[in-house]
């Protein structure tokens, strides 16, 4: 036999108070007996007085043995009050039970049901089962006599039978607080003046209540912004408030409460034309549910309508909600940064502006704060977070495949609708919006636009915002494309190398300390499809050995390891102090594993600075010292010039199997950037010949190990 939650609740409870007996059809000796034994049908309900309920009166009766079944009778006199209500309420007064109660109110007939109610709270403490009947004629049946029937849920696991603790049964004859009734058909009509405001009050009472109410919407000036409340107590009935508005076009939102047991609000904030409204409250009844919502006197609740004018200066006319009508942000290559001011007031608002291209290269720059400032109403509740997307429109789903950086992004269903995702910005409390900045390059050709809004179109806060947004030439290092491995800068070592990294958020690596720069915040749902990064192609004469004194060939005639220096230089950028800078570099070498450059590997990971020590390379190398050597401090940095330099002592080298192409690729990347500022990069590297003399950190003098397996270790 299985047993219910409750059940083994009350299994538990009875083995840590006291030893439970077994079920008797009979009370034990010394208990009073229930009353409610002798009350097992209509006939004995009506015969006397011992199973009379009278209103007011509290009873108490057992649920013993399984199946028990209690009657009671109920005398209604006349004259009714207004709006009569007859509630009849069952429950346990213990921590735990077996039993779910069900009551069930009858008309003098016994057979005809007026209410049926069942605990609400089967899997957790006992809860009142109610019954709210309305007795007002023509609704109601009037006064005259009613019958109570208490049981166990028969839709429950197994039977059930408690005798050793009673439940409680009372009646009471009220008027109905909700003062519009009866409304369940013929609306109440809420007066609501030009852009004003409204209130009204209902209570969902009886079971499967529904109150209906309607109202003139007259607009503000302009577009116009219904702001809907409806607030209501915790029910230990378990209802669950729900609203349905309706206007001149259709449907225009529902929403419900999803835990009973506290206190419930619903908000809702809807762009809404001039016209006549109806509105629907009532107790929430699943799909999958067969009885109607409970009903309960006490659950009161408030509604409250008010018109807002959209305040949004960028919404126009026609708003700014799709592509058709987006924003034209008006921006010129090169010209004065625009700021915009939006706000996101209402449902399935969001705001689109429109970046035309120049015809040139040039990057997009956008940078969102929120004022603080709070809206001219309370936000609409949602589990989604606001954000910033920047994506193109592409001519069909295939076209958007094939040429959308990463695909369609890592959003799903970008490319379904013909749109290319080139970066977002999600929501992350802990940065505040901080992150909501970046710098895109625009498209070869056709627009670029940017989204402000909620994921899901479900959240309203009239919050206000602003956007400032610029329009900036290129980098002039990619005025001919950028620089893949393909189109690579080339540098003639030991000449320098330059470039600017111009757009994309770059990366954050945890093995690159931030060197004292203050990183531009991200969330971890920020995406960028593409970031600047720019390949060096380093090319340099291999080293081989000396012809011997007689002019005759070496005896080993291949290439030799080569000494590789490595520093770079990131001077602060236009209007940054001494010591400042956009961004730390990371970087990446790719070398040639044969002399035609066949096959090309990478070191793994990201150089870069970072603070303290590092295991070099050789640690295990013989090298005369116990135990090999000890991790070394591996870069040099100067923090007021923003110069970097690898330590001799790092033993940095070209293995002579990767030194034969006399060529090898350097990929440049942008890591924790501070800013979007342009700084140029100077990249200094030069080869030469193997092994140098070094000292460690301990001040010893040594030659760095033969042979160089530097490129075999790091990649």
């Amino acid at each position: 036999m299985r047993l219910t939650t409750r059940e083994i609740a009350f299994a538990l409870l009875c083995l840590g108070l006291v030893a439970c007996p077994e079920e008797k059809s009979e009370p034990d000796a010394g208990e009073p007996p229930s009353v409610a034994d002798t009350c097992d049908s209509a006939e004995a309900a009506a015969a006397g007085e011992a199973c009379r309920l009278a209103l007011g009166e509290e009873r108490q009766g057992h649920i013993s043995p399984l199946s028990d079944v209690d009657w009671y009778a109920i005398d209604v006199p006349e004259p009714l009050p207004a709006r009569a209500l007859l509630t009849v309420t069952a429950q346990y007064r213990v921590p735990a039970t077996p039993v779910t109660l069900v009551v069930n109110l009858l008309r003098a007939d016994g057979v005809s049901s007026l209410g049926l109610a069942t605990d609400p709270r089967p899997r957790g403490a006992p809860g009142p089962a109610q019954v709210v009947a309305r007795l007002q004629p023509p609704l109601g049946p009037g006064a005259g006599r009613y019958f109570v029937v208490v049981s166990h849920d028969t839709g429950a696991d197994d039977p059930a039978a408690d005798r050793k603790n009673p439940y409680f049964l009372t009646a009471s004859l009220t008027s109905d607080p909700d003062v519009n009734e009866p409304n369940d058909q013929t609306p109440s009509t809420i007066a609501l003046g030009a852009c004003g405001t409204a209130t009204a009050q209902g209570a969902l009472s009886t079971a499967g209540d529904v109150d209906l109410f309607s109202f003139e919407l007259q607009p503000c000036q302009g577009r116009t912004i219904l702001q809907l409340s409806l607030t209501a107590p915790a029910s230990s009935a378990g209802i669950r408030a729900s609203y349905a508005l309706e206007g001149p076009d259709g449907p225009v939102a529902m929403d419900n409460a999803t835990n009973p047991f506290t206190a419930q609000k619903l908000l809702t904030a809807r762009l809404v034309p001039a016209g006549s409204y109806t509105l629907r409250v009532q107790g929430y009844k699943a799909p999958t549910e067969t009885r109607d919502p409970p009903g309960d006197p006490s659950f009161i609740y408030d509604l409250s309508l008010a018109l807002f004018p959209d305040a949004d200066a960028n919404e126009g006319a026609s708003g700014n909600d799709s592509l058709t009508n987006a924003t034209d942000a008006g921006l010129s290559l090169g010209g004065v940064a625009r700021t915009f001011t939006g706000r996101l007031s209402y449902v399935g608002d969001q705001d689109l502006f429109e970046i035309a291209n120049p015809g040139s290269r040039a990057r997009l720059h956008y940078r969102l704060r929120y004022s603080g400032a709070p809206g001219r109403f309370e936000s609409v509740p949602t589990l989604q977070p606001r954000d910033l997307e920047v994506f193109t429109a592409t001519a069909t789903a295939n076209d958007c495949r094939a040429n959308c950086p990463n695909g369609n992004g890592e959003t799903s269903g970008w490319c379904a609708r013909s749109q290319c995702l080139w970066q977002r910005r999600v929501e992350e409390a802990t940065v505040d919006f901080g992150n909501f900045e970046g710098q895109v390059q625009l498209p070869a050709s056709g627009p670029l636009y940017l989204k402000v809004g909620y994921q899901g179109s479900e959240g309203a806060d009239d919050q206000e915002y602003t956007l400032v947004l610029s329009l900036n030439p290129d980098t002039a290092d990619e005025a001919s494309g950028p620089h893949d491995r393909d189109n690579a800068i080339v540098v003639n070592l030991p000449n320098d190398g330059t470039t600017t990294l111009g757009h994309g958020r770059g990366a954050r690596s945890p093995n690159l300390a931030p060197n004292e720069l203050e990183a531009i915040a991200r969330g971890p749902s920020d995406y960028d499809a593409v970031d600047d990064t720019d390949f060096f192609e380093m090319r340099f004469q291999p080293l081989r050995p000396p012809p011997p004194p007689d002019g005759g060939m070496p005896e080993d005639a291949g290439v030799l390891d080569h000494t590789l220096t490595l520093a770079w230089l990131i001077p602060p950028a236009q209007g940054q102090r001494t010591g400042e800078r956009s961004h730390d570099l990371g970087m990446r070498l790719h070398f040639c594993e044969d002399p035609a450059c066949e096959r090309v590997i990478t070191t793994r990971g990201f150089l870069g600075y970072k603070a303290g020590t590092a295991q070099v390379w050789y640690h295990q190398a013989n090298l005369g010292i116990d135990g090999g050597i000890a991790p070394q401090e591996a870069y040099e940095l100067d923090q007021n010039a923003g110069s970097f330099g690898m330590r001799e002592v790092m033993c940095t080298c070209i293995d002579a199997k990767y030194a034969a192409a006399g060529k090898f690729w350097v990929e440049l990347q942008a890591h924790n950037r501070a800013s979007y500022d342009d700084a140029q990069v100077k990249l200094s590297m030069s080869v030469g010949p193997y092994p140098p003399t070094v000292t460690d950190d301990e001040g010893n003098t040594f030659q760095c190990p033969m042979p160089c397996q530097w490129v075999e270790k790091s990649k």
